[in-house]
């Protein structure tokens, strides 16, 4: 299969532009974060941590799961982390 480069091109602009804007979110922010994940490399959170320097951020880690963790094992602990998240959120 071919990719298009057009597409990466317009990826890279994508990332680049989105870093830049990681410093001025100050909503938190969960990271999911799996372990098993062959496509997202670690230091790709990591950067992301890194960059929201005003914002609190909690990182989760999917033990179980590989890159579609809403399609694999770890899907239960989303569902029950989500649900506690807003469920904090909201109860002010």
């Amino acid at each position: 299969s071919r990719t298009p480069v057009a597409g990466v091109a317009a990826l890279g602009r994508i990332q680049r532009a989105a870093r830049r804007a990681l410093p001025r979110i100050t909503a938190p922010v969960t990271v999911y974060r799996s372990a098993r994940d062959a496509v997202v490399p670690a230091s790709s959170h990591r950067t992301l941590v890194r960059g929201l320097r005003q914002a609190p951020v909690e990182v989760v880690g999917l033990p179980r799961s590989r890159h579609v963790a809403t399609l694999d094992y770890d899907l239960p602990l989303l569902i029950d982390h989500g649900r506690s998240a807003v469920a904090a959120m909201t109860t002010h």
